[in-house]
């Protein structure tokens, strides 16, 4: 069965990707502790932060669930890596691409139409991740240490995306297998536990 992620732990991934953002554009854009603009950033960084919370107990009720079956470790899946890519560049990627671009269309002064243009930009750029199935790129989690790896399973027999907190993956031979316990979060996305 192909789980797939709710709209809205896909909303709490996405908003609490734009932490960094939000916190940069508060330093030139404060204007003192009860200035529109102050405020509008700080209710954005606490949504932010409150999205990332929100996503980690997701996460982690879902690798509680997967204990609850039966198993003895916190995993449903031993995946058995035949080869793998890096792809933690998509951190910076993710960066590079919207938070410096968002950068730039945030005026001195924030107003109603600024506000409105960065909702607009934000949910395209949720509905082309969200599309694209590039939700799990987020930037937050290379912070706390996470890489991202697309690896090919001997078992499973596809390509799948593991969210790691290793530098190198074990790769499974045909007289050794060493396989990496990880719980399945969603589509094709897994997480090493």
């Amino acid at each position: 069965m192909k789980k797939e992620l709710r709209p809205l732990t896909k909303l709490w991934l996405f908003l609490s990707s734009y932490v960094p953002l939000w916190i940069l554009l508060l330093i030139p854009n404060f204007d003192g502790f009860s200035g529109p603009n102050t405020r509008f950033l700080c209710i954005l960084t606490f949504f932010s932060f409150a999205s990332l919370y929100l996503f980690i107990r997701w996460a982690k009720e879902e690798v509680r669930v997967a204990s609850k079956e039966g198993e003895k470790k916190i995993c449903d899946r031993i995946l058995f890596v035949v080869e793998y890519e890096d792809m933690s560049s998509s951190y910076l990627e993710y960066l590079l691409t919207y938070v410096l671009s968002l950068l730039a269309f945030i005026p001195e002064r924030t107003t109603m139409r600024s506000i409105l243009m960065l909702l607009f930009l934000m949910t395209i750029i949720f509905l082309l991740y969200d599309k694209a199935g590039l939700i799990y790129a987020n930037p937050i989690l290379g912070l706390f240490g996470y890489k991202i790896f697309k690896v090919k399973d001997k078992k499973l027999r596809r390509w799948i995306v593991l969210i790691t907190k290793n530098e190198i993956l074990p790769i499974s031979e045909s007289n050794r297998d060493i396989g990496i316990c990880a719980s399945h979060l969603w589509g094709n996305v897994y997480l090493e536990v």
